[in-house]
């Protein structure tokens, strides 16, 4: 089976409160790289591997600005992707997991 690699960006909602983000990705494997604001609106780029026998991978985002309250199992899991300052004047501080199939939620 031949796979092959590649980086792709995917937008991520933000509000001012903070919250989790399910982004459905085709592929084999998807790992988060890093995140900014592009154009006003903020971004996640992640490796994504992709073949012949894909699935529907989830990544789990978590996204908290500066001063919200983090609640319990919000970060599990998930690792410091990075902070964007914002042309809005917020910071937004975001974690997230590599993808993985989610059984129980569903998405569609």
């Amino acid at each position: 089976m031949e796979t092959y690699k590649r980086i792709y960006k995917y937008p991520l909602d933000v509000s001012d409160t903070p919250g989790r983000r399910l982004i459905e990705v085709d592929c084999l494997s998807v790992t988060p790289l890093s995140v900014a604001e592009q154009r006003g609106d903020l971004m996640l780029w992640a490796v994504v591997e992709e073949g012949n026998d894909e699935r529907t991978l989830t990544l789990d985002i978590a996204i908290v600005g500066t001063g919200h309250m983090l609640w319990y199992g919000m970060l599990h899991e998930k690792r410091f992707i990075g902070s964007v300052p914002m042309s809005t004047g917020f910071v937004w501080h975001v974690y997230a997991s590599d993808g993985t199939v989610l059984d129980t939620v569903s998405l569609r």
